[in-house]
C-alpha cells in the first residue's frame, strides 16, 4: 500500500503504461526480490511496483560502491527511504575498494560489466535462497547505464539459479524519481559507484574533500585506458 503523501505527480507517467513491465509481457508475482544500487534509483521503481499491486523485497549488495564513508552513504539513503516509505530491505557485503582496484581491465566497459555482473549473480543467489520466483534491480530505471548489458547479464544469473529476471523499462520515470529522492531529503550521489567512476567524475576533487579521501589515491586513468 502507497504512503498517501508518496507524491501524487508521476501517477500520469503510470497512467499513459510507461514504462513496460518486462518484454515477455507475462504476469508478475506480487513480490519480487530487487537489488537497489542506491536510494535515488529505488524510489521510482518502488513507487511503480506498489501502483500496481507488487511489493518489491530490497537487497543492498554494492562492494563496487567506493569508498566505505561512500557506500555508508548509500546505505544511510535507503535507511531514509525505509523510515518515509516503509521499504524494506536486506544489507549484504560491504566496500571491497581494493577488490575492484585488483581488476586488470583497462577500459570502462570491462569494470561496468564487473560491476552488473558481480551484483546480479550475488541478487540472483540470494533471491533463489529465499524462495523467490524472479528478480529484478534499480540499475534499470537510469538512462546512463547500459540496459542491454544488464539484461543479458541479469538473464544469465536468473539461469543459473533457475530464476526469471525481471527486465522493467523503468527509464521513463528516472527524472520523476530524482525529484521524488530530492523532495525527500535523500542523498544523491555525483558518481557512478566504484572508485573507476569517481576518479573519472567532473566532481571527483569535490567529493573526495567531502568524504576526507586524499586526490592523490585516486587511480586517475592509466595509458591506453579507454572511456
Amino acid at each position: 500500500m502507497i504512503d498517501t503523501d508518496f507524491f501524487n505527480e508521476p501517477h500520469a507517467v503510470v497512467e499513459r503504461g510507461a514504462p513496460v513491465f518486462v518484454q515477455d509481457g507475462s504476469v508478475l508475482p506480487k513480490k519480487i526480490f530487487f537489488h537497489c544500487c542506491c536510494a535515488p534509483c529505488t524510489e521510482w521503481p518502488l513507487y511503480y511496483l506498489r501502483v500496481h499491486g507488487i511489493e518489491p523485497q530490497g537487497y543492498f549488495y554494492n562492494p563496487n560502491i567506493h569508498p566505505t564513508l561512500e557506500w555508508e552513504r548509500r546505505l544511510g539513503g535507503l535507511n531514509e527511504l525505509n523510515v518515509k516509505h516503509k521499504f524494506k530491505f536486506l544489507t549484504a557485503g560491504d566496500s571491497e575498494e581494493e577488490r575492484w582496484r585488483s581488476f586488470v581491465k583497462r577500459d570502462k566497459a570491462g569494470h561496468c560489466r564487473i560491476c552488473y555482473a558481480v551484483r546480479l549473480y550475488q541478487t540472483a543467489a540470494k533471491a533463489a535462497e529465499l524462495g523467490y520466483e524472479g528478480f529484478s534491480t534499480s540499475l534499470l530505471v537510469s538512462p546512463y547505464q547500459n540496459r542491454p548489458l544488464i539484461l543479458q547479464l541479469g538473464k544469465l544469473a536468473a539461469k543459473k539459479f533457475n530464476l526469471r529476471f525481471y527486465g522493467f523499462d523503468f527509464r521513463p520515470g528516472y527524472h520523476y524519481g530524482q525529484d521524488m529522492a530530492k523532495r525527500d531529503g535523500l542523498y544523491r550521489q555525483k558518481f557512478c559507484g566504484c572508485i573507476f567512476s569517481l576518479a573519472e567524475s567532473d566532481y571527483s576533487a569535490k567529493i573526495a574533500a567531502e568524504i576526507a579521501y586524499p586526490l592523490e589515491n585516486l587511480p586517475f586513468p592509466r595509458p591506453g585506458y579507454q572511456h
